[in-house]
């Protein structure tokens, strides 16, 4: 049986998505996220800078990336 990523208990049910839709929505939100809400983006005009410092270590890309 299936055991949770996080706490390690068994996962009686759970959602289940193909691969590639699941990646299609985190895109989706993602940049709706990163266009509209984030601040780096306008700050940071690097864009290298923008990703080694804010983008790698954003929590919101964290949360979707443990639906994977």
């Amino acid at each position: 049986m299936a055991k949770c990523k996080i706490c390690g208990k068994t996962v009686v049910t759970a959602h289940v998505f193909h691969r590639e839709c699941w990646q299609d929505e985190v895109e989706k939100l993602a940049q709706v996220f990163c266009d509209d809400y984030c601040r780096w983006p306008r700050e940071c005009p690097n864009q290298d800078e923008l990703e080694d410092k804010h983008c790698d270590s954003c929590d919101l890309i964290r949360v979707l990336n443990l639906g994977l």
